[in-house]
């Protein structure tokens, strides 16, 4: 996820590309194409972090990137990640310092001052007729829903009731839902209602390991995200822990400004088993950012030298928008679901020194 103030890249094939590249697939379908082309069709042409149209290589050279997705491949595809040895989480010395098991949801209530997860992005207005401010990212990525909570009134007098989340048998739902088109005069005019999660008020730590044990929607548009943001509002840095488009495959992100220079490198990845829960993980140090996916390292890259400072957690589900595409007329809903959030912190041996470069190198 990204927040308003983008102002990088975003890979955005033109309609010939793209039929020359659905052509070439058809050429190829022997091989293990045409599931991942059907599943990420033009979104899997569009870099998922910014706007601004780059130059491609190739529909070839994107094809055979699709191929390496779809078969799996042993090696990231972003030029800035490699490939660590599979390795599990070394949990040496790391310390549990925040937990959600989701028995129940503590929602923050700003009357108290108190509660765990956030509804709502740090920037922005958060009441009022401009709330929308900090309840969408439509500023950036032009989505179609906007983040509630049952007490979110909207434009309206009083609180509308619309609650995305439940949480049943320790899992917490956070459930996408299309708006009558009655109700959306509340609403801003927004298509869905979902829901957003953060620790901005509760929970943020400099380096560490974090996870989440989550189950993704297959439902073409939807972008659940696990990420991590400065508290200092500053954007970038950010760090994107999972993120998925619909389809069975993952992506892994940061984003920088180093140097005063934007940097966005993403990489993505293939899910097995997508309609699984999987554990999708992030051990950050001062020289290393690593990927792990169900307990295994996936990705890595360097930390660049402005992922210095605290960070808090985000998830969250929304829908539609630049990189996703719009789900179809006839979706009403798609859920993701989390079973546990944790974050641990890393004895002093294992942070490691910051690396001096702008892009971490």
């Amino acid at each position: 996820m990204t927040a308003p103030q983008t102002t990088g890249r975003r890979f955005d094939a033109a309609a010939a590309g793209v039929a020359a590249i659905l052509a070439l697939g058809v050429l190829l379908s022997a091989l293990p194409l045409a599931a991942t082309l059907g599943e990420m069709g033009v979104r899997a042409l569009r870099h998922p972090d910014r706007n601004t149209p780059v130059a491609l290589s190739g529909p070839a050279e994107e094809v055979r990137r699709l191929l390496r997705i779809d078969a799996a491949a042993q090696e990231p595809l972003d030029p800035e990640f490699t490939a660590p040895p599979p390795a599990p989480v070394d949990m040496t010395g790391m310390t549990l310092v925040f937990h959600d098991e989701f028995d129940r949801l503590d929602l923050y209530d700003p009357a108290r001052g108190a509660g765990t997860w956030k509804t709502s992005f740090i920037f922005g207005k958060q009441t009022g007729p401009d709330a929308y401010e900090s309840r969408t990212l439509s500023g950036s990525d032009d989505s179609i829903m906007i983040y509630v909570d049952k007490a979110f009134p909207g434009l309206a007098r009083r609180p509308l009731g619309v609650d995305p989340f439940s949480v049943r048998n320790g899992v917490l739902t956070i459930t996408a839902r299309r708006i009558a088109a009655a109700e959306r005069r509340h609403l801003w005019d927004y298509r869905f209602t979902s829901g957003l999660i953060t620790t901005e008020k509760s929970f943020r730590q400099t380096y560490g390991y974090y996870e989440i044990r989550a189950k993704v929607p297959l439902v073409q548009g939807a972008w659940p995200a696990f990420w991590l943001l400065p508290t200092d509002s500053s954007w970038p840095p950010e760090i994107d822990i999972l993120e998925q488009i619909g389809g069975r495959t993952v992506f892994f992100s940061k984003h920088s400004k180093a140097g005063g220079v934007d940097s966005h490198a993403t990489t993505p990845w293939p899910l097995h088993d997508a309609e699984a829960f999987h554990t999708y993980g992030l051990l950050w140090t001062a020289s290393t950012l690593t990927w792990y996916l169900d307990g295994r390292a996936v990705a890595a890259t360097a930390t660049p030298s402005d992922m210095t400072k605290p960070m808090y957690l985000l998830a969250n589900l929304a829908m539609g928008g630049r990189w996703p595409g719009n789900p179809d007329p006839r979706t009403a809903s798609a859920a993701f679901q989390i079973d546990y959030i944790r974050a641990y912190s890393l004895p002093p041996d294992r942070i490691g020194t910051p690396n001096p470069g702008p892009s971490g190198r």
